[in-house]
């Protein structure tokens, strides 16, 4: 046990030495406690690090200004920091940001240490974890485990860093190191760099050679993930499958099985997966994208809009938490509602008035304003007001022409093309279809662009075959029209009308067919309720300028002694 002591204090004395020139270069503690951060200040003082190279953030917001402005070498992450960002939110930024070099040691210590959190972090591949309270021996002994292999490594780490992988493979080639620890990370690095470059077979043959190495679990996802770009989907299963039962890693390799689901379109089992993945540790925030486009993939409407809810509350106070989420959340209901009974069309219609004042308040303008006017064209023709429907349509074609730069995301993309055909506007909904298909084969996400294209497909299909269906409809209705067969006219169309299968030209034939004949078993409130109705879904159009619209709505008013329905030729032509 002597011996031991003395081997570790030799060790740690030779890591203080190594450390000696690091100890100049800055190190960040981001606690909201101010007692946490001047303790671990007083441990690290201890260890020899200068006062002058230990900085203080009490929340993500002041890290986020400090990491924009200085390099750090360690930071020390809190994961509770008060009622904004938590930790793993923070590291999350900082990392897409690029705001902590490759060679800065990123150590956890949190009094926080349920599965989810835990999990969560180790996904961000820290470099360390900690649990409060700390005392100066943990840390002392604790530290020069992990910051060894990326002082060992920080050249190869920098040139990874900066995309300059076959430097970096040199640098392996090139270097010596004595502990198997570091010799099998700089293995798997240089796996990484050849993945980087494709040279795929050469990074298995390296992988191959450290399946039995303490970092097995990282070894078998890549060869997962070469296997999964080489399309040799059972061998990427299999290796995938057989990291499932480690604890830090489950998560990981869930997600790979379900994108290798996903390549190969079977979304249920994608779904399964991705689903089992979120509930071991749901804090990775491309893990729901991924969920959302799996479910939109299957038409899963109610399931996708559930994982466009624990997105929302998942990015709650992070950076990620943009207008994306909330707006496709609304399309989504708007869909539902859509392809909903009519007795439950209303309440999801209902439900989208909450979101909308949600974004509105959390939001710029400029940041909703082109997807709202689309949903609300939408939502207004569910809501059988063509009137109102065609007008919010005009007003987000005069936004884009009074701002003809104006971003236009994927989302906004395939909501115009639902607005342009729900107003008719075959021309704009060719067009737009063409620019959402042209924009998916763009995509550098090819499971995610495919999963949109499937949902976009299959929602043109829907529409498409309803529009079909009211074109038979209008043709039958003439048919009997024609043929004086106006009972069977009156009772197709005013069926077609309550099952919203219809359009303004049914509306007019409906108009005219009432003039010779009611639904069977109707009453005149009935009849003068559903003449009503369609005169309000024919205002502004051009058909109120035809002989046989005011034929109709002047019949009509006669019939039924209901002056509402009158109109003159004057009338008409305004």
């Amino acid at each position: 046990m002597e011996n031991n002591g003395a081997l570790l204090s030799l060790y740690i004395n030779c890591w203080m030495h190594t450390e000696h020139s690091e100890s100049q270069r800055m190190i960040l503690i981001i606690d909201d406690s101010p007692m946490y951060r001047t303790a671990a200040k007083g441990m690290l003082l201890k260890l020899g690090y200068s006062a002058n190279a230990i900085d203080f953030a009490q929340d993500a917001r002041e890290a986020l200004i400090k990491c924009s402005n200085t390099q750090y070498s360690m930071v020390f992450f809190d994961y509770n920091l008060g009622m904004k960002a938590n930790g793993f939110q923070l590291i999350d930024e900082l990392d897409t940001r690029g705001l902590l070099g490759p060679d800065c040691i990123k150590i956890i210590v949190t009094g926080d240490s349920t599965p989810e959190v835990v999990r969560g972090f180790m996904e961000l591949q820290p470099d360390g974890y900690l649990l409060k309270p700390l005392n100066y021996a943990t840390l002392r002994q604790r530290l020069p485990q992990f910051s060894s292999k990326k002082r060992a490594l920080k050249e190869t780490l920098k040139l990874m860093g900066d995309h300059q992988y076959e430097a970096a493979i040199k640098s392996i080639d090139e270097a010596f190191f004595r502990s198997e620890d570091i010799i099998v990370r700089s293995q798997i690095l240089k796996a990484q760099c050849l993945i980087a470059t494709e040279q795929l077979d050469e990074a298995r043959l390296i992988l191959n050679n450290l399946k039995d190495s303490g970092e097995k679990s990282t070894v078998f996802l890549m060869l997962a993930q070469i296997e999964y770009q080489q399309r040799n989907f059972t061998q990427a299963l299999k290796f995938a499958s057989a990291v499932k039962t480690d604890p830090f890693k489950a998560a990981q390799a869930t997600e790979c099985c379900g994108d290798i689901y996903a390549a190969q379109h079977q979304y249920s089992k994608a779904i399964q997966e991705i689903e089992i993945a979120l509930k071991i540790s749901p804090k990775v925030i491309s893990r729901h994208h991924k969920q959302i486009d799996y479910c939109i993939a299957s038409f899963e409407l109610e399931s996708a809009l559930a994982a466009c809810k624990g997105l929302i509350s998942e990015v709650k106070h992070s950076f990620r938490d943009t207008p994306t989420p909330y707006m496709l959340a609304a399309a989504l209901t708007t869909d539902l509602a859509q392809f909903s009974l009519e007795e439950t069309r209303e309440s999801y219609l209902m439900s989208i008035s909450k979101s909308v004042e949600h974004w509105r308040r959390k939001f710029t303008r400029d940041e909703y304003k082109g997807i709202e006017l689309l949903l609300f064209c939408r939502i207004h023709h569910l809501k059988n007001d063509f009137h109102k429907s065609r007008e919010y349509f005009k007003e987000y074609l005069m936004l884009c022409q009074e701002n003809s730069e104006r971003e236009i995301d994927l989302y906004e993309s395939i909501e115009f093309a639902k607005a342009a055909f729900c107003t008719h506007d075959i021309v704009r909904y060719k067009q737009a279809n063409a620019q959402v298909v042209q924009r998916l084969r763009n995509e550098t996400d090819t499971l995610a662009a495919y999963a949109r294209y499937n949902y976009f497909k299959q929602f043109r299909n829907k529409i498409e075959t309803t529009y079909s269906h009211t074109k038979r409809v209008k043709e039958k209705a003439k048919a009997y029209f024609d043929e004086k067969e106006y009972q069977k006219a009156a009772q197709l169309v005013s069926k077609a009308v309550a099952n919203n299968v219809f359009d303004s030209q049914i509306c007019l034939i409906t108009l005219q067919v009432l003039t010779q004949a009611w639904p069977h078993g109707w009453n005149s409130t009935q009849v003068l309720r559903l003449a009503l109705f369609c005169k309000e879904q024919l205002r502004n159009t051009r058909y109120i300028q035809s002989k046989i619209y005011v034929s109709a709505c002047n019949n009509l008013a006669q019939q039924l002694q209901h002056s509402d329905l009158q109109i003159t030729e004057t009338m008409a032509v305004n």
